[in-house]
């Protein structure tokens, strides 16, 4: 999950770098509005998905909020996220 502004889409380009060089992908990628995130609609795939890790790039409230939704569909994903 990324904000859809220059930070996330940077970090999106640096995670899928990493993803290359240990032979990973994702299996899912999703944009998330930086003011407003849409939980009910970001959390929904990666819980599908069955998830075992979410990299979640975006504000800090934005990716605490992101992990409360995720426990809240009964997600035990790891989160990852960076700081800036």
């Amino acid at each position: 999950v990324h904000a859809d502004d220059s930070f996330g889409r940077d970090g999106l380009e640096g995670a899928n770098k990493g993803f290359a060089k240990s032979g990973l992908k994702a299996v899912a990628v999703l944009k998330a509005d930086r003011a407003k995130p849409d939980y009910a609609q970001l959390v929904p795939p990666l819980v599908q998905a069955r998830s075992q890790a979410v990299v979640w790039i975006g504000s800090g409230s934005a990716v605490a909020d992101g992990v409360k939704a995720l426990r809240t569909a009964g997600s035990a994903a790891q989160v990852v996220t960076l700081s800036n």
